[in-house]
C-alpha cells in the first residue's frame, strides 16, 4: 500500500471498506472483526487472483515433474515472477492503463507477484530445511535406539 502513490492504482488492488460477512458469525470472522477496528486494508478480487495464480505457478514448478529442473535454475524468483505474470495475463484482466497515472496494469501487479514469490520461495526453503533436520533427527534417534 505504501508503495502505491496513485489512489486509483491502490483501489485496483486494495480496498479500505469495512469487512462484511453474509454468513452467520463464527470464531474466525469474530477474531478478524475484533482486530480490524475499521482500519484494515482488504484485497480486491484482482489481488486475490494474483496471489492464487502465483501460488499455482509455484506449486507446478516444485511438483515432482519439474522440481529438479526448477532447483537447478540460478534465478528461481525470476522464473516464478515471469511465469506468474504470464499466467495472470492469461487468466486475469491485466490490460489497459491507470486513468490517473497512466501506469500499465502489468507493471502494477509485478511488485505484488514479486512479494508473493519471495514468500512462497522462503516458505519452500524453510520446508526443505525442516525436512532435512527431521531426517537427521530420525537417523540419530535410530542410531541411539539400536
Amino acid at each position: 500500500k505504501s508503495r502505491l502513490s496513485c489512489i486509483d492504482c491502490r483501489l485496483e488492488l486494495l480496498t479500505e471498506r469495512v469487512m462484511e460477512c453474509e454468513f452467520p458469525y463464527n470464531d474466525s470472522f469474530d477474531y478478524l472483526a475484533k482486530i480490524d477496528r475499521g482500519r484494515m486494508t482488504w484485497p480486491t478480487d484482482l489481488m486475490v487472483d494474483i496471489v492464487c495464480q502465483t501460488v499455482i505457478v509455484f506449486k507446478c514448478l516444485v511438483s515432482a515433474k519439474h522440481c529438479k529442473n526448477f532447483i537447478s535454475v540460478d534465478k528461481q524468483r525470476a522464473v516464478v515472477e515471469c511465469l506468474a505474470l504470464q499466467r495472470c495475463q492469461q487468466v486475469a484482466v491485466l490490460y489497459g492503463k491507470c486513468s490517473d497515472c497512466q501506469q500499465l496494469m502489468a507493471d502494477l501487479v509485478l511488485p505484488c507477484i514479486r512479494i508473493v514469490s519471495n514468500i512462497v520461495l522462503n516458505n519452500y526453503i524453510k520446508h526443505l530445511a525442516d525436512e532435512r533436520t527431521q531426517s537427521k533427527t530420525l537417523r540419530k534417534l535410530s542410531t541411539l535406539v539400536k
